[in-house]
């Protein structure tokens, strides 16, 4: 590992890449560490469309939020990564929740109504 790079994050016993949680050892995961500019749009939209709640809740799936940030964030930017929006969640204060072996996360967080 460069001196530059940062070791990756252990959330809920997975690493957070890029790519989005990956079980240490799993050799078909991308270790690309999350874009910084597309976590910081994706705090700008959490910050404005979702609020904490006490229980994690099943309908804020990364993989889905991810693609409402796309389409929605207002700003020029057409991709952002699953591991750019848990990153997002994490830092802003939301517990994230690994769905099963996949690379998504639940969050404990409520979305403003549209």
């Amino acid at each position: 590992m460069a001196k530059h790079e940062r070791k990756p994050k252990l959330i809920d016993g997975a690493y957070l890449h890029a790519f989005g949680l990956c079980a240490p050892g799993d050799e078909k995961c991308d270790r690309t560490p999350p874009d910084r500019r597309e976590v910081a749009v994706c705090k700008r939209w959490l910050r404005r469309n979702a609020a904490p709640r006490k229980t994690v809740n099943r309908f804020s799936h990364s993989y889905s939020l991810k693609h409402v940030v796309e389409r929605t964030s207002g700003e020029h930017i057409h991709y952002v990564t699953n591991g750019a929006l848990i990153l997002a969640a994490i830092e802003l204060g939301y517990r994230c929740k690994r769905i099963g072996d996949s690379p998504n996360a639940l969050f404990n967080m409520k979305l403003a109504k549209s």
